[in-house]
């Protein structure tokens, strides 16, 4: 994701700098015109926030992860939208004559605290996500990784019988509940096992007829184990 960075660093960089020529070009520019305390209190604010944007940039694109970088979108989205609310307010702030400068940092430093604590919340339900996905990758692994060995053990049939008993273990494990339980784990090497010695008979050419029944006896019993266990 070093990439994706670079290019969000680098459209980062022109909006900080076009932000920061807007507000200082026009109050250098004008004849006798005087940068107030509350302007510079407001701009240092909003530059504050650039940066922190950036960083919440850098890591929401960190994860080599494509998925994890998706479900840190919304702290990237939420530091943008706190990032054009500081602004605006600075703007409103900068523009109202004789605001007390201690109310403009007061207002500034409110918002600001409010965009951490949304950044946070964001990063807090970004993490509960990709742990409940990682959980979830892991406990459906020993199904998948079955599945797909199941159908590669098609290709491997010697004859139509062999080929005939492949596709019917493959349609069984396919439609398998997906989701592992720990009072499955002895079920589970149990099928493991005897799917090993099915693929064993289907790569010699051996009778599969017997193997094949108890190794959908053993699917069948764990999906029904799954149904209770929920």
């Amino acid at each position: 994701m070093k990439t994706s960075f670079k290019i969000y660093a680098l459209i980062w960089a022109i909006g900080f700098a076009i932000f920061n020529l807007v507000a200082f070009v026009p109050v250098v520019s004008i004849e006798g015109a005087e940068i107030s305390s509350s302007f510079v209190i407001a701009t240092i604010f909003c530059d504050i926030m650039f940066f922190a944007q950036l960083g919440c940039g850098y890591f929401a694109f960190k994860p080599e992860n494509k998925q994890k970088v998706f479900y840190n979108i919304p702290i990237v989205t939420t530091s943008l939208i706190s990032l054009l609310v500081t602004i605006v307010v600075a703007v409103v702030l900068a523009l109202i004559p004789d605001v007390p400068n201690w109310l403009t940092a007061l207002i500034l430093a409110i918002v600001t605290l409010i965009s951490v604590v949304a950044i946070l919340k964001s990063h807090f339900v970004a993490e509960t996500i990709s742990k409940i996905d990682d959980k979830v990758k892991a406990k459906t692994f020993f199904i998948k990784n079955l599945t797909v060995d199941a159908e590669t053990l098609i290709s491997k049939a010697s004859n139509d019988e062999a080929k005939a008993e492949a596709k019917k273990v493959y349609e069984a494990i396919r439609y398998s509940d997906p989701m592992a339980n720990e009072a499955l784990s002895s079920l589970e090497s149990e099928i493991t096992s005897k799917f090993n010695a099915f693929s064993n008979a289907v790569a010699s050419g051996e009778s599969l007829e017997e193997t094949s029944k108890a190794l959908l006896i053993l699917i069948e019993e764990r999906n029904n184990k799954c149904k209770m266990l929920k």
